[in-house]
């Protein structure tokens, strides 16, 4: 109502002034039964009452390689709170401990891109040396599918028609193309895929029978049904 500040919290950190960037929040935070959940740039994730600021649970994560930053949008999805890190493994968390529930690895690449579900499946994709979507268990992190695809995923796909995956890639060495892939999720298969002159770390958004997604010379808006009909690429 007025733009006053009703919430501030600062992360608990020893100063080093060589390693202030380890402190960074780059996550999307997501808020549930007034608990904040977000994450920062070591890798840490955080559970803090917006009541009083007091913390309801601090989880360092696991870090097999590269430096492990909170990157994607916080998901949560019955009682289980997901998020992609710059680093080789998904470990989501109980939400209300904030223990590590179950660990998947790729050990080519890291999973930075916003997760999705759809029935019992967990949906996330990979980076370079993979260039891989998962589809795993939510109860196990057991992998029901793979497939293999061109780029990289950086961004939170979406669902559309209730089990048709939306997902864009990336060329991982310049933004010359892109490619917004239409995937079947009980199957694991590409349905279509559509060819975008420039590359594109925008999200899809669904708009009725439309497709919304911004690339660097403006924004796009296709309707989808075509493509669910025509198989290959357009």
């Amino acid at each position: 109502n007025t733009g006053e500040l009703v919430f501030q919290y600062h992360i608990p950190f020893t100063y080093n002034p060589d390693s202030l960037s380890q402190y960074n929040i780059r996550s999307t935070p997501i808020i549930k039964d007034s608990i904040i959940y977000f994450g920062d740039s070591r890798g840490c994730v955080f559970a803090i009452s917006l009541k009083d600021k007091s913390e309801k649970w601090i989880t360092k994560m696991e870090t097999p390689r590269w430096d492990g930053s909170v990157v994607s949008e916080m998901v949560i999805d019955n009682g289980v709170l997901y998020c992609g890190r710059y680093t080789n493994a998904l470990i989501p968390l109980d939400l209300e401990t904030g223990a590590p529930l179950w660990k998947f690895s790729d050990w080519e690449t890291f999973l930075p891109s916003t997760p999705v579900f759809y029935k019992d499946q967990v949906i996330i994709g990979t980076t370079i040396n993979s260039n891989h979507i998962y589809s795993l268990k939510k109860a196990t992190g057991e992998k029901n599918w793979e497939l293999k695809v061109k780029g990289i995923f950086f961004v939170k796909p979406i669902i559309i028609q209730d089990s048709i995956l939306v997902m864009n890639s990336t060329d991982p060495f310049s933004d010359k193309w892109g490619i917004l892939y239409f995937i079947n999720l009980e199957k694991g298969q590409i349905i279509n895929e559509i060819h975008l002159e420039n590359s594109t770390e925008s999200s899809p958004v669904l708009l009725n029978e439309m497709i919304l997604i911004v690339k660097n010379d403006g924004l796009y808006a296709f309707n989808f049904k075509p493509y669910m009909n025509k198989p290959g690429a357009s």
